[in-house]
């Protein structure tokens, strides 16, 4: 595959925040395989903060319910300015950046080739 230009979303927000009663990650992923975003994955940080706020970490004696979350999408710029002006305010919550990228390799599709497929978060 030769290099091709893309751009990556990159969204932090707590594990606790909620969409409805949806958790946050969840309704982001979704409404990116609905609009059809080329992907998307959720990481896990073990410790974080924001502000002054207090660190948050995952160890057993820590709030484990605030550890920060990394979601990144992949794909053309356009489709992932469409998807933040879909998700409005729910990116109230936490940090959103856009940067541009050079995918070197993919599995799957081209970014900015829309596909459906089957959802498995839960």
């Amino acid at each position: 595959m030769s290099p091709q230009k893309a751009c990556r979303l990159s969204i932090i927000v707590s594990s606790d925040d909620m969409w409805g009663l949806t958790p946050l990650h969840h309704h982001i992923v979704r409404a990116a395989r609905r609009i059809g975003i080329a992907g998307a994955s959720v990481f896990q940080g073990s410790a974080g903060y924001s502000g002054q706020g207090p660190i948050h970490t995952n160890r057993i004696l820590s709030l484990a319910d605030h550890t920060p979350l990394l979601i990144v999408l992949i794909d053309q710029e356009e489709r992932l300015r469409e998807l933040v002006a879909t998700l409005g305010s729910c990116l109230d919550t936490g940090i959103a950046t856009i940067d541009h990228v050079e995918v070197v390799s993919a599995v799957g599709t081209d970014p900015g080739q829309r596909q459906g497929g089957k959802e498995t978060v839960r």
